[in-house]
C-alpha cells in the first residue's frame, strides 16, 4: 500500500501538472537572490544582539 504522496509521485499525469514554465522559474530565482541580497545588507546593518533571557511567567515579580 502506497501513501497519497507517494501516488502523487508515481501518478504525476493524474493531478493535471503542467510541466514548470521555464521564464517564470528564472523569475522566482531571481527574486530569491535579490531577497538574499536584501537580507544579507540588513544582516550587516544591524548589529548582533543577545537575545534577551526568557522571562518566567510563573514565578513572582520582585
Amino acid at each position: 500500500m502506497t501513501t497519497p504522496d507517494e501516488d502523487r509521485l508515481t501518478k504525476p499525469d493524474e493531478d493535471g501538472l503542467t510541466p514548470p514554465d521555464e521564464s517564470r522559474l528564472d523569475e522566482s530565482q531571481e527574486l530569491i537572490d535579490d531577497a538574499k541580497k536584501i537580507a544579507r545588507e540588513l544582516r550587516e546593518e544591524v548589529p548582533d544582539t543577545t537575545p534577551e533571557p526568557p522571562r518566567e511567567e510563573s514565578s513572582p515579580a520582585g
